[in-house]
């Protein structure tokens, strides 16, 4: 195995001991994490409409990657957190308890194999004795390895270097790179001089869907029911409004303006890749294609997926039983039939 592939997943197995005692958060306090994305339930963030609508004082905290969000889950340092399905996948297989409780966004066109104009990548068989970047643990990662086993490419034949999205855009600029799997907003930046060669859409319909979801402390959500289902019926808002009414998230809109306040970029950026992601509603969440069906579930289905990818890759040493058990559609329900 790679030595690069080995320190972090270590590293995650470990923090996740520490989070079996993690404490309870205090009187209508809670840190939320979230990395740089540019999806719709973000623009509450800047708006205070979550502190609002839940009546806590909440601390945001934004992350690079999904692995070092769930890092800080199982050091107790946050109580939700948002992150890819890969990097979930890989912390419940190494046994640190969550529970998905909101799919944030249908990944498809928003991440993307970018190859470099003038490396000679053409076709994926060039992708032999290139040097591609990406974040280790992250759905970016997940099909990237998807892509190369697709093409007949064995890993020794490429090099996978792992990278955050800043380090990824920096080593671009200095030509360490030839490619990077990676979504927005780096990916804008690198298709500068650049193309695509493959998108997440594309994989996912052979097979290997991916999405990015809002997971909870299990302890922690079950003493704050009121928190979550008022937490969940705000962010459904912002996905319906983007859903149905596109003129509220154009580029002079005030929903642009504050994402971008928060993420930040360019409103055309932010415009184009809330584009590139699909936003399931509060009923499909609830239904057996997203939280509900057990095992039979999509949310499930995809977990015990992206485990048993990780773990023949060797990334992970072991598979969690039951992966519908990290699955709570409990909440969504209570949200939907909520005044």
């Amino acid at each position: 195995m790679p030595r690069w592939l080995v320190g972090p997943v270590a590293l995650l197995y470990f923090l996740v001991q520490l989070s079996m005692g993690s404490a309870v958060a205090a009187d209508k306090r809670v840190t939320i994490g979230f990395l740089g994305t540019y999806t719709p339930w973000i623009v509450g963030i800047a708006s205070g409409a979550y502190e609002r609508a839940t009546g806590y004082e909440i601390e945001w905290r934004e992350f690079a990657t999904g692995f070092e969000a769930l890092s800080a889950l199982a050091k107790g340092e946050v109580q939700i957190t948002y992150a890819g399905v890969t990097p979930i996948a890989g912390a419940v297989s190494n046994g640190l308890p969550l529970e998905v409780f909101w799919v944030a966004g249908d990944i498809d066109k928003s991440e993307a194999l970018v190859v470099r104009d003038g490396a000679g990548i053409v076709k994926p068989r060039d992708l032999r004795n290139k040097r591609i970047a990406t974040p280790f643990g992250s759905t970016s990662h997940f099909h990237l390895l998807f892509a190369l086993e697709q093409f007949g490419i064995p890993r020794d034949e490429t090099t996978i270097v792992s990278l955050t999205p800043s380090e990824i855009a920096a080593a671009w600029q200095e030509g360490r790179i030839d490619g990077a799997y990676i979504w927005e907003p780096v990916q804008s930046d690198l298709l500068r001089d650049g193309k695509i060669l493959i998108h997440s859409g594309d994989l996912s319909g052979w097979g290997r869907p991916t999405f990015d979801a809002l997971v909870a402390d299990p302890k922690w959500s079950s003493v704050n029911p009121d928190f979550m289902v008022a937490f969940i019926k705000t962010i459904a808002v912002y996905g319906d409004s983007y859903r149905n009414d596109r003129d509220r998230w154009t580029r002079a809109s005030a929903n642009v303006q504050d994402l971008v306040a928060i993420v930040g970029g360019t409103h055309a950026r932010a415009v184009r890749t809330l584009g590139l992601y699909s936003y399931p509603s509060i009923q499909r969440q609830a239904s057996t294609r997203w939280l509900s069906g057990g095992g039979i579930g999509g949310v499930a289905q995809a977990l015990a997926g992206n485990a048993q990818f990780l773990f023949d890759q060797g990334v992970t040493k072991k598979l969690a039983g039951d992966y519908s058990f990290y699955v709570n559609s409990e909440w969504v329900r209570r949200a939907r039939t909520s005044n």
